[in-house]
């Protein structure tokens, strides 16, 4: 599962993807400052940061794993079996409340991909690619 975080913004070259930034410009200025072989590109690839949160939960799984645990401790057999519904249901409940829960403690958004990106000419904010030219001095 993928959640997109369109306050923020990322450049992107071939493979990699900066850092998300709070704005364009800002994303214009990490693309420069990441690496000086940069300089020679005059626009900068940039989008929206999709954060991965991976599917955790297969239902199915989960229900055989409660059966087999009752019978362990009380020697009942359950064979309590979902519908597709139900365990589609459950899956997403319960990833739902892991996706909650990182997000409360700041743990949701540390691996991230850019799927649109469109190209940005830095002189439309203000940047000048000399600024980050250090061979010059």
């Amino acid at each position: 599962m993928y959640v997109t975080n369109e306050k923020e913004w990322c450049w992107v070259l071939d493979e990699i993807c900066g850092e998300p930034q709070n704005s364009i410009e800002d994303a214009i200025r990490n693309f420069y400052e990441y690496d000086c072989d940069n300089l020679d590109y005059p626009t900068v690839e940039i989008g929206h940061p999709s954060y991965y949160i991976p599917q955790m939960f297969d239902a199915e799984a989960l229900m055989w794993d409660m059966n087999d645990k009752i019978a362990e401790e009380f020697d009942i057999d359950l064979n309590d079996e979902l519908t597709t519904d139900q365990h589609l249901e459950l899956e997403d409940l319960l990833q739902q409340t892991l996706y909650k829960f990182l997000k409360q403690h700041n743990l949701h958004e540390r691996v991230w991909t850019v799927f649109e990106s469109k190209e940005y000419r830095p002189e439309d904010y203000g940047i000048s690619r000399m600024d980050y030219d250090y061979s010059q001095e």
